[in-house]
């Protein structure tokens, strides 16, 4: 069975509103971390890591890959980075 490459953040929302979400990732062989929000079962958007190495990618859609806000209540919710796949 493979392992699950997950990270899981708290983070702390000061109001309620629309939100970017950007993350600094190390790009491998073209692979997409999904992005999922507190405990929703289906994920709120991609970081496409697009080339090799560090780099720096927002939250996008999972149909168009446009720059995607994700609504937030205010205070505290999870955010949980996965490599697609995993």
């Amino acid at each position: 069975m493979p392992r699950k490459l997950l990270r899981t953040f708290s983070v702390s929302v000061p109001e309620d509103g629309n939100y970017y979400l950007a993350a600094w990732v190390m790009g491998v062989n073209g692979q997409n971390l999904e992005v999922y929000l507190d405990d929703d079962r289906f994920p709120a958007g991609n970081l496409p890591a697009l080339k090799k190495g560090w780099q720096s990618v927002g939250l996008t859609d999972t149909k168009s890959y446009g720059q995607k806000p994700i609504s937030l209540s205010e205070g505290k919710h999870t955010v949980t980075f996965r490599c697609k796949g995993s």
